[in-house]
């Protein structure tokens, strides 16, 4: 067996705090000017930005931050090959979670909720959910969301 070569990006854009919009077309322009990667990560809670506080809890902001992510989504079907990791906030069964959405090829593989919430100084992140997997049911959720 050859040995292959696997190029991954970790990326820090420039972000605006709970600009959905503004930061999903910055990723958008970065997936695209770096196709030869395979991987490209963003940091956690990317589409939003991180310090948003209790704007997480607004239904607006949730909406907006599915979109973007159906956006990236879309972009990866042009973009063949090249897996994209980004941060989002996602609310189930009346909890929120701090996930990472991987996507590649037109379609949203894996939805992974952080499970270390740190609770100190600008890190408190105590009003988000932690659960170790999702189960079956989040999934077959994610699924409806995508078909």
């Amino acid at each position: 067996m050859k040995n292959k070569m696997f190029k991954v990006g970790a990326i820090v854009p420039k972000l605006k705090i709970a600009n959905v919009s503004y930061n999903t077309k910055e990723i958008i322009s970065i997936i695209k000017a770096n196709k030869d990667c395979g991987l490209l990560v963003f940091p956690e809670l990317s589409l939003t930005g991180y310090t948003c506080g209790d704007l997480f809890f607004q239904q607006s902001l949730l909406e907006e931050s599915l979109l973007g992510l159906d956006k990236i989504k879309d972009c990866t079907k042009t973009v063949k090959d090249v897996t994209v990791a980004v941060g989002l906030p996602f609310l189930f069964e009346d909890k929120l979670y701090n996930c990472a959405a991987y996507c590649c090829n037109g379609h949203v593989i894996a939805l992974v909720p952080k499970s270390n919430i740190p609770s100190y100084g600008l890190l408190v992140e105590k009003k988000l959910s932690v659960e170790k997997f999702f189960s079956e049911k989040i999934l077959f959720h994610l699924e409806l969301m995508y078909l």
